[in-house]
Parts: structure tokens; C-alpha cells; sequence
């Protein structure tokens, strides 16, 4: 007998019992996560002569996260007399409106959440007596909080969550940012957090707060205090820094953060009175390197699809204890260098470049980004990450506008507007390609309202959700280059409990207050450029977005190179005395204007006008009048 795995021979065991021989082979360590394998096995039988038999087949390893080298922290650098976590904690008012998932959290935390009642980030309301000077609570022992010290989850004698109650009384609306190093074994770790509500588990190197940090397991939504178990390779054993992200909507919240022991037992991560629990460290040595300025913040997000072929570049980096010297920011595209846009404000600096050219579609293409930060012995961080565009597809042509009703699939549409049903951007066989950046038809709806004040129109019955879990949604429609009037209405009319702010193209074009029972809806106008062929529309945190719906909207070309025809110039005919004044809006301009005695005949140029405007004799016979360009 030969067995071979992935062309090498192995030594395999054989057991025979009566006639069925089993062999087994226990591959030395793990094979690569997702990986492709090869088995070959060649036997024969004791006839005489002897037949052989070869046997070949594949399978696919299970697909694992695991953290290595790259992403220990050295031993000498940690200081192990200083055990437990550093926690941080932000809080909304109670009457906020926040979906259900992590990205309006992180916005939250970081301080990038604008509060529509305000136009300003949101006011920590979190208890300030609970965190010493640098706004961080010290955590000696264990992750196992409680609102208010109660019981939740699967350990008893919980601590009340620091910063709870808020100066407003309540204990809601709020998120966590837990950091630690953890010292953890080689081999498989399965890590667990029992949360109400979600939460986020990732590690980074050497500041786990980067965007760039390895998601380790999360929890998006609500839900009552329940476990969610990650499990990771490690190799080799060491200290990784670990940043656990917590947050709480409305009733009750707890969060408790353990380690699952061979005998499927659940030990509390540091808890220093049970054999084998993980050791958390909060404190770097002294002699350690201070952290240098991280990556806060990466648009296109790490890993992202069906991104824009030529989409905007942000990148947000926030400087720690050291700042980062804008002058030394360099940023490549594909391994080209590109020019961006390096802006500092305050400790945060906005890095931003758009290509020049459209990438290809369907392509993945790779970010890279390195800075210095301005200490004595400075510190050059490089990151780099990918991301992969959507298919480039031709433009629509022939049509004087576009409108768009967001509805679910249960509909035949609104007269005179197209559907979308929250499907991926694809040809829509109707003239024109559109479509969300991913499969949004979850989301989309259709109210049946029957109360005409609140919906006047099957337009304002349906709408899609902008700010689901698993976003960013983004919607888009291929169009050509040029400039368009967009206008866009959002909301819906069962509920409130919204903030529209919906951007075309980076342009904010409905920039709502937070919307109230009389007043459900907002509405906006506002002129964009597209330059790759694609319009999109997208509503965000950082914008002050909140539970943002949108319901309709239509498009018009200005300005255009080829493709969809310029917006409709309408003609005003009003009558003065014996004169009729014949005029057009002030913005279209370029026109002449020209008139026939038939639809039929010749046309010229009618003399007298002045400015967008003319005041002609009124005469009995009839006479057409038309703008030319």
C-alpha cells in the first residue's frame, strides 16, 4: 500500500478488522486554510497474480482565520506585572436614532458620527467620573459587564459597565472599546463573547484599532444576551493585541469576553483564580516604542467588491500619543504613485485621491499607503490593502430623464418611473444598467398606506434601507460622463425614526433634520459630475445619517458628452397689455429663439430678445416659437 498526500508519500497507519482494512494518515500541523489537496493510493490484493488498484481524489481544507508572527507583539515589550484591559466608552442621548450594527457605533466611538439635531459629533453622555484623565477605565480583572452590576450571560457576579448609568440616567445608546494583549497558546483558540447586543472581536499588529485589524468574529443586530464563539489557529503561541467592540441600543445590555477550554468548560479571559484562564496585559513596557498614528478609516473598505472604477480614495488616520507629519504621506495605486489631497485636522489626517483614468472592471487593484510620525526616533508605517471594481458596462442612451422608484418586487412600478427591487447593479433590460453595490432586496418595502396625508403616492408607500446591517449600500447607474440635476426624496411613511442625508456623486443633496411624526420625509436637489460613468448614491454615519430610506429619485443631464439628452428647457408664455412676453429659466443658457407660422416651415431667429427673454406683438395669426441650441 502507497499513499501519497499532495505528491509526497506519507506513512500511514493500517487497522484490519474482518475484511475492511481502514487507513488513517494525521498530517503534521494544519493544512493551509482553504486549501486544494491531492490524495493518491495505490494497493494490491493477495491474488496470484496480484491486482492493483490506484485511487486518486481531492478535497478542500476548512477555511480558518489565524494569526502568526507577523502579528505578535515581542514578550519584552508588554509589561506583565500590569494585567487586565483599558475600556473605553462613548454614549449617545437616549433619543438618537441608531440601526442595529456595528458601523454607526464605530462612528459613534471614533467621533466621526455627526448628530442631525446639531450638525456636530455626538456629546459623550457616558458618566465621566468612571474614567481617569486620558478618558480610559483601567480593568484589573475580567471582562463581565451589566448595565447596572446585574446578571446576564453565563458568570455570575457581574460589574456594572463603566461609564453606566449616563449623565442623562440611562444606561442605552452607548459602545465599548476594549484593548488588551492577550497571551495565548499555539494550536486552535476559540475565544467567545456572550453580548446584548453586538459586537466586534479583532486583532491588529501593532494597534489592533487599525482598519486594516483581522475580523477574529463578530455579532451584528440586536438581540438578548446570547454566545458567539471564534475560533482561530495560532502560530506560534505569543502576545497579540486584541481590541474587543461592544454596543448597546435600548433595554438592557451586558457583555462578558471567555476562552473555551478543551473540555468545552467557559473560563473568563483573565480571571486569576481559574487554572489555564488567558492572560490579558493592558500596558505596554516602558521601554516598548510608543504606537504610531493608525489607520482609522479606509474608503474603499479592505476587501470590497463592485467598487466604482474610478472611485474616490479616503483614507482617515488618527495620530496617538505621536503625531503623523503630513509631508511624509506617500500613497501608490497598483503600484503607481498617485498624488492625494493630505489634509490635517486636529489629531486626524484625511488622505484622498481619485484616479485619473477608470480602472478596469472586474479587477482587483491594491492600495498602498506609508507615513512617518514626528517623534525623536521616528516610525514609517506602511499598509497596504485591495480592493476589487465592478464590471464596466456601456451607458444608457436615448432618454430625456431618469427616475427611479425603490420598491420591493411585489410591484408593477409607479407610472413613469423605473423599478429597482434592491437587486445587485446589472442590466435591467430596460434601457439601462443600475443597481446596488450588493444584493439589497432584503431591505427594499412596500408600506401599504393607506393615509393619504403621510403617502400621497405609491412613491412614498416604498422605499430601500440605506444603513442595514452589511452595508455600506451603495446605489448606482451607469450614465454618461457629464453633469446631471439629481433629485432625490427620502423617508417613509409608517415610522420617523430617521435622519435622511443622502449624498450623489459626494455631493449631499438631501441634507435633512432629523424627521418627525408630521414630517416624515426630506427632499433635496443639487448638481453632480460623473466622470466614470457611474452615478452613485450613498448615505453614511459620518454624514449624520441615520436609519436613512430612500424613496425615489430623478436624474437629468446638463452637461454631457454623449448619451442621455440635456434637461427640457420649459417655455413661459404670459401676456402684457398688447405683448406677449415669451421667456425661458435664466440657467439655459446658449439658446436662440426662433419662430415659424408652421411646425412645418422655415424657421428664424425672432429679433428683440434680451437676456432669457422677449416681449413680442401679439398678432392674430398663428405663430409657433421654439429654443434652439
Amino acid at each position: 500500500m502507497h499513499l501519497k498526500l499532495n505528491g509526497t508519500v506519507v506513512s500511514a497507519q493500517m487497522a484490519t478488522s474482518g475484511s475492511a482494512t481502514t487507513v488513517t494518515y494525521d498530517p503534521p500541523g494544519l493544512l493551509p486554510s482553504g486549501s486544494t489537496n491531492q490524495v493518491d493510493l495505490r494497493f494490491k490484493d493477495t491474488a496470484n497474480p496480484p491486482v492493483e488498484q490506484v485511487f486518486a481524489w481531492t478535497f478542500v481544507a476548512e477555511a480558518y482565520r489565524s494569526l502568526d508572527a507577523a502579528r505578535a507583539i515581542p514578550a519584552a515589550q508588554i509589561d506583565k506585572t500590569r494585567r487586565g484591559f483599558t475600556v473605553r466608552t462613548v454614549k449617545a442621548r437616549m433619543d438618537s436614532v441608531f440601526v442595529a450594527s456595528s458601523a454607526p457605533y464605530e462612528a459613534l466611538l471614533a467621533g466621526t458620527a455627526i448628530d442631525g439635531a446639531t450638525g456636530k459629533p455626538y456629546e459623550n453622555m457616558a458618566d465621566p467620573s468612571a474614567f481617569g484623565p486620558d478618558g480610559l477605565f483601567v480593568e484589573e480583572e475580567t471582562i463581565n459587564y451589566e448595565d447596572m452590576g446585574g446578571t446576564a450571560g453565563n458568570f455570575l457576579d457581574d460589574r456594572r459597565t463603566p461609564g453606566m448609568p449616563g449623565t442623562d440616567g440611562i444606561s442605552d445608546r452607548y459602545a465599548l472599546e476594549i484593548l488588551t494583549y492577550l497571551e495565548l497558546p499555539a494550536g486552535l483558540v476559540t475565544l467567545g463573547v456572550n453580548s446584548d447586543d453586538g459586537f466586534r472581536l479583532l486583532s491588529g499588529t501593532p494597534d489592533p484599532r487599525s482598519a486594516l485589524s483581522l475580523l477574529l468574529g463578530d455579532f451584528e443586530g440586536g438581540r438578548g444576551a446570547s454566545d458567539t464563539l471564534c475560533s482561530f489557529v495560532v502560530e506560534p503561541a505569543g502576545i497579540y493585541p486584541i481590541r474587543l467592540f461592544y454596543y448597546d441600543g435600548t433595554s438592557t445590555g451586558s457583555v462578558e469576553f471567555f476562552s473555551v477550554m478543551p473540555d468545552g468548560s467557559k473560563v473568563l479571559v483573565n480571571d486569576p483564580n481559574t487554572g489555564g484562564a488567558i492572560k490579558a496585559y493592558r500596558v505596554r513596557a516602558g521601554t516598548a516604542p510608543a504606537l504610531p498614528p493608525f489607520l482609522l478609516s479606509a474608503s474603499p473598505a479592505p476587501g470590497g467588491v463592485n467598487v466604482s472604477i474610478k472611485p474616490t480614495v479616503d483614507l482617515l488616520i488618527r495620530d496617538t500619543t505621536l503625531a503623523l507629519d503630513p509631508a511624509s504621506v506617500q500613497v501608490s495605486l497598483n503600484g503607481t504613485p498617485v498624488t492625494a489631497t493630505v489634509t490635517k485636522t486636529g489629531g486626524d489626517t484625511l488622505v484622498s485621491f481619485r484616479p485619473s483614468a477608470s480602472l478596469p472592471g472586474k479587477t482587483p487593484a491594491t492600495v498602498k499607503v506609508s507615513y512617518r510620525d514626528t517623534g525623536a526616533n521616528a516610525q514609517t508605517v506602511t499598509q497596504e490593502w485591495r480592493f476589487t471594481t465592478a464590471e464596466a458596462t456601456a451607458t444608457a442612451t436615448g432618454m430625456t430623464a431618469v427616475k427611479i422608484n425603490f420598491q420591493n418586487s411585489t410591484l408593477e412600478g409607479f407610472p413613469g418611473y423605473l423599478p429597482d427591487n434592491g437587486l445587485a447593479f446589472a442590466d435591467r433590460g430596460n434601457g439601462f444598467s443600475y443597481g446596488w453595490n450588493k444584493d439589497n432586496s432584503a431591505n427594499a418595502r412596500n408600506r401599504n398606506q393607506t393615509d393619504k396625508a403621510l403617502a400621497p403616492d405609491e412613491r412614498y408607500d416604498t422605499f430601500n434601507h440605506m444603513q442595514k446591517p452589511g452595508g455600506p449600500w451603495i446605489w448606482e447607474i451607469a450614465v454618461p460622463n457629464g453633469t446631471y440635476e439629481v433629485s432625490i426624496v427620502g423617508g417613509e411613511s409608517n415610522n420617523f425614526d430617521q435622519t435622511i442625508r443622502i449624498k450623489a456623486e459626494d455631493v449631499l443633496v438631501v441634507n435633512g433634520v432629523p424627521c418627525t411624526t408630521t414630517e416624515r420625509f426630506r427632499d433635496g436637489k443639487a448638481k453632480v459630475k460623473v466622470e466614470d460613468g457611474r452615478l452613485s448614491v450613498s448615505a453614511s454615519d459620518s454624514d449624520g445619517a441615520v436609519n436613512c430610506k430612500i424613496a425615489f429619485l430623478e436624474i437629468f443631464a446638463e452637461e454631457i458628452s454623449a448619451g442621455l439628452p440635456a434637461k427640457p428647457v420649459a417655455i413661459t408664455v404670459t401676456r402684457n397689455g398688447d405683448n406677449l412676453v415669451i421667456s425661458w429659466p435664466a440657467d439655459a443658457v446658449g439658446f436662440t429663439l426662433e419662430s415659424s407660422p408652421s411646425l412645418g416651415g422655415a424657421w428664424t431667429a425672432v429679433g428683440g430678445v434680451t437676456g432669457n427673454s422677449a416681449s413680442l406683438p401679439a398678432q392674430a395669426a398663428q405663430q409657433f416659437y421654439r429654443l434652439k441650441k
